[in-house]
């Protein structure tokens, strides 16, 4: 018998941020990220869905500000009153660390106490997973929260639970980084994982990586935040300046947003639908053997080009290339730079520029590197014929992330090659002494 059904997924709203600090009373940002809640909450109802999804991070703090619990109701009651379940697993944010203030569950067990959310997690004693039965059709959702360097261990283990056994569709919505993916600082697991567990997993919902991206053939799919959380994930304009001329070479586009997805006898359609943010951008220009009065020319000029019509822009400056000889990165003047143009907030600047004198040493990958990486591997233990071997995997490894590659599709690109040679390496060929 067929079945089809449609939901919203989301993550990382980060509820009572406050996200960059302007000193200014009306430069407080808070609201900015309720209305990012809203717009998605709005939508779920416009497109009468039949339930939502949280992959963790719902709120800044775990004991959330007057204005995020504010918000955090608002929104919910009106899903309450269209009928549509707010389902969620706890991320970094959303739960304390603090020994003492663990009593009595976190604020989403409150939220599920009063009957807003259905909260899902491995540890929650009969809520490791949740059977959504619309119809004669069963979602099974298991959860899986944030679990640090353990995560790869935590998830491995809670797997032999799952099962497809009176559902029609599995998802698992978790709060986890995928190493190779935009966000790796700290992630323990890859795609490599989740695509072993494509026999008993139909949609793997994932949030903590605040970059959106998406492996369809796996049914991979993380929304990112929906509202800029930091530089980090904000686009990049990329400029030169040479001989006073300001030329732009290039720009990395980075979109906010959250999934739709109607999924129809298993088949998945999954819409990423953007959400209307604030313009934050940093603005990186390179430049070459220049001086102090380069410097603050260049980077004037391009900043003003990123505010015209708009002093709403939150922006970043990023200094990067080389000194001409004699100057030093002490001799740059900073502070007029981030006071150069009237937007509404400009990041103290970034300074990636090296000095003349010094030029830092650089990996290449035409370089062959093998016979070093060989004889270390030789020291730490291995054999001669493993430490040839994984010499090797480290050097494909190298080659392919050539950090020369531009754009976006030639890194994913180069990301899905790497891991293919990492799942084809033979563990078995690689022996200690």
């Amino acid at each position: 018998m067929g079945y089809s059904f449609r939901f919203v997924h989301t993550a990382d709203t980060h509820l009572g941020l406050n996200w960059p600090v302007i000193p200014a009373r009306e430069g407080a940002q808070i609201p900015v990220y309720g209305a990012a809640f809203e717009f998605i909450v709005n939508k779920a109802i416009e497109e009468k869905v039949d339930f939502i999804l949280h992959a963790g991070d719902l709120v800044e703090h775990p004991r959330p500000t007057i204005p995020a619990l504010r918000r955090t109701f608002a929104e919910l009651r009106k899903l309450k009153r269209s009928n549509i379940p707010f389902i969620i697993t706890r991320g970094t944010h959303d739960s304390s660390r603090e020994y003492f203030e663990k009593f009595g569950g976190d604020f989403l067990a409150v939220l599920e106490d009063e009957g807003k959310v259905i909260y899902v997690e491995r540890s929650r004693k009969g809520r490791a997973y949740y059977d959504l039965k619309l119809g004669k059709t069963i979602v099974r959702i298991y959860g899986l929260g944030e679990y640090g360097s353990d995560q790869r261990k935590v998830l491995l283990g809670f797997s032999r639970s799952f099962t497809r056994r009176g559902a029609n569709f599995t998802i698992l919505l978790m709060h986890s980084g995928l190493m190779d993916r935009p966000y790796t600082l700290g992630a323990t697991l890859s795609t490599i994982d989740l695509r072993a567990l494509r026999g008993v997993i139909d949609y793997f919902a994932l949030g903590h990586d605040h970059q959106h991206f998406e492996d369809r053939e796996n049914a991979i799919y993380n929304p990112g935040s929906p509202e800029y959380c930091s530089f980090k994930e904000a686009s990049t304009i990329f400029y030169s300046f040479d001989d006073g001329k300001l030329e732009e070479t290039r720009r990395e586009i980075k979109e906010k947003g959250f999934y739709s997805v109607d999924v129809e006898n298993g088949e998945i359609n999954a819409r990423f639908i953007k959400v209307s943010t604030r313009k934050v951008l940093n603005v990186h220009v390179v430049f070459n053997e220049a001086t102090p009065d380069d410097v603050l020319e260049g980077m004037c000029k391009a900043l003003e080009l990123n505010v015209k019509h708009d002093g709403t822009v939150i922006l970043r400056p990023i200094i990067a290339g080389f000194l001409a000889r004699g100057y030093r990165v002490y001799d740059l003047r900073l502070k007029e730079i981030q006071e150069s143009v009237d937007a509404l907030f400009v990041e103290w600047p970034l300074c990636l520029i090296g000095e003349e004198n010094s030029r830092r040493f650089e990996i290449s990958p035409e370089r062959n590197y093998q016979p070093l990486l060989q004889s270390y591997f030789q020291k730490r233990g291995w054999d001669e014929s493993s430490s040839e071997l994984i010499a090797k995997l480290v050097m494909d490894i190298v080659k392919e992330l050539n950090p020369s590659l531009k754009s976006e599709e030639a890194k994913e690109e180069a990301r899905k090659r790497v891991l293919e040679k990492i799942e084809k390496f033979d563990l078995e060929r690689v022996k200690k002494l």
